[in-house]
């Protein structure tokens, strides 16, 4: 399975992450010039994202070793963004 952060952009609209249902990857993000707001706006819907993932798999009576794994690994990328979502919030006080 690939990996890869789908942009999606209108006229107006923001450049936002798509997640693929069932990424296990570590999402990479592009750190361009974005303000703050928009920096952690982008991550806190990519931690919901990621978060609702988790919860659809947790409601499962039971999950497949891929499954396991994947949830492991949302974890952790959940963790990491709640990190940098800390450093964005106190770098922007």
């Amino acid at each position: 399975m690939s990996s890869s952060v789908d942009q999606q952009a209108g006229p107006s609209q923001s450049v936002r992450p798509h997640l693929e249902v069932g990424m296990t990857k570590q999402v990479q993000l592009s750190h361009g010039a974005r303000s703050g707001t928009d920096r952690l706006s982008e991550v806190e819907a990519l931690h919901r994202s990621l978060d609702a993932r988790i919860q659809e798999l947790a409601s499962r009576v039971y999950l497949t070793p891929a499954e396991q794994v994947e949830v492991a690994d949302l974890k952790k990328q959940k963790l990491k963004l709640k990190d940098e979502l800390q450093a964005i919030r106190s770098g922007s006080s």
